[in-house]
Order: C-alpha cells, then sequence, then structure tokens
C-alpha cells in the first residue's frame, strides 16, 4: 500500500487504531506513582523504560501496528515490538515525557523511498524521546540499556511520526563496535596451546551476549569449536553477562 506523500501517511498512521489512537491511552501502571513522584524527567524516563522491558517478554515478531498496545499488552505483557514500544511511548507520556514512535526498516528488510511512502518498506517501531533538547532511541523489545538500539535498527533513516515533529531521524550515529583480544601461545613436543582472552564492547558486545545467551553451554563451545580447525576448545570462562558492562570470554 503506497501513500501519496510522507505528509498523508503522518496522517494515516495518526488516525489509525493501531497506531497513533494507542499512544494516548489511559495511566495503566500507576502503581509505579510513588517510585518515581521524586524523578526529574530523565530519570523517570531510565526508569518506565527499564520497567516496560523487564515487564514484557518479546515475541520475536517484528511490528509496527498494534490493536493492544497499552492496558490490553501490558496487562498481557508479551508481544510484538509494537505491542512493547508503543505501550512504552503510552507510558512515558503519561509522566509528561515527550516521546515519539519512529517507524523504520531493519537491516536485511530493504530500503525506503524519501519521497512515496509505502507501508510495507516499514517493519519496525521504537520509541523516540527529548530530554533537555536532546534526542534518546529506545527500544524496550530489546535487552539493552537504555539509549541503545538493536544493530539491526541502526539501519539510515527513520520516520518519526508526529502532527507537529514529525520528520526523518538518523538512525546510524553510536553504532560503535569494539572486540580487544590478546593470544598466548605455548609450545611443546607435541601439541600447540593457544589461550585466547577476548573482550566486547558496545555492539560488539551486545551481539556477543544475545550469541552466548541463546546457546547452552555445549551448544556454544560447539560453535567456538566450529572457527579453529584442528584444535579442541578447553576451559571457556565467560565473564559479564549482562548488558551494562564489556563481556569477557576467556578459553584454550
Amino acid at each position: 500500500m503506497v501513500a501519496g506523500s510522507y505528509k498523508s501517511f503522518n496522517k494515516e498512521l495518526l488516525d489509525n487504531s493501531s497506531f497513533g489512537k494507542r499512544l494516548d491511552t489511559s495511566n495503566f501502571i500507576d502503581h509505579i506513582d510513588g517510585e518515581i513522584a521524586q524523578l526529574n524527567p530523565a530519570e523517570k524516563s531510565v526508569y518506565i523504560y527499564n520497567h516496560i522491558r523487564k515487564h514484557f517478554s518479546w515475541n520475536k515478531l517484528n511490528r509496527y501496528f498494534s490493536s493492544t498496545a497499552g492496558r490490553s499488552a501490558y496487562k498481557k505483557a508479551e508481544g510484538s515490538v509494537a505491542d512493547i514500544n508503543l505501550t512504552l511511548i503510552a507510558a512515558l507520556r503519561n509522566y509528561n515525557i515527550e516521546a515519539y514512535p519512529i517507524i523504520l526498516s531493519t537491516r536485511g528488510h530493504g530500503t525506503i523511498h524519501p519521497v512515496y511512502p509505502n507501508y510495507d518498506e516499514f517493519n519496525y517501531v521504537i520509541a523516540g524521546i527529548e530530554i533537555g533538547g536532546e534526542r534518546i532511541l529506545l527500544d524496550a523489545s530489546s535487552n539493552l540499556p537504555f539509549g541503545k538500539l538493536p544493530i539491526k535498527c541502526r539501519n539510515g533513516k527513520g520516520w518519526q511520526v508526529d502532527k507537529e515533529k514529525k520528520g526523518w531521524v538518523d538512525l546510524k550515529n553510536d553504532s560503535n563496535y569494539s572486540i580487544t583480544s590478546m593470544i598466548n601461545f605455548e609450545i611443546t613436543e607435541q601439541d600447540l596451546k593457544v589461550e585466547i582472552m577476548q573482550q566486547s564492547k558496545n555492539y560488539a558486545g551486545f551481539s556477543k551476549i544475545d550469541e552466548v545467551n541463546e546457546l547452552s553451554d555445549e551448544e556454544f563451545k560447539e560453535k567456538l569449536a566450529g572457527d579453529f580447525i584442528d584444535f579442541e576448545i578447553s576451559d571457556i570462562e565467560i565473564s559479564n553477562k549482562g548488558y551494562s558492562k564489556p563481556i569477557s570470554l576467556k578459553y584454550s
């Protein structure tokens, strides 16, 4: 389905019962009122983001429309990207945080036409907030820290849907990818022993943590062994499996 222009496309989205109408639902998480009453807007944003992120379980579906975002989705505590992130935006707005939906096309899904919008070209929605003149991008369907987007979302530009502040948003910023490795060799008469210590930071760390958490210990060992022909892998140690610190991997 193709819209005539981004102006008309924007209006259609705001009027849609499964998109714009889901953003101004009544307060459905009022039980946290006392916990955030004394927080400033930035602190409230972090608190609400973490609350929604931990409350929901993502069902692995990428969507930008949701018929249940808000109270229904929150009560179910499980849903698509749209169920989660449109609920996040509604929750932020309930606490007077400027929050807007930003729709995009993930990496591998294709590109977005800059002049003639096509509904099928978009497949994802995130939240954008403005605090002190700074735009912060959020995806509560991920396990990432506040202000970090999955690398799949760092794809060109996204369209911010709003009556007044509509327009393109750059998604390429903050995509640092850092891996540091140290390798020690020990040679004996029969063997070559190699000890590898690797630290992954930022998006390299997020990807490695996802990989580690999605596999069992044995599956991860088998995958690691596939990278080394004629070697046996042993003594695997993994530290910092959370997303707030660089993940460290050590093995022989």
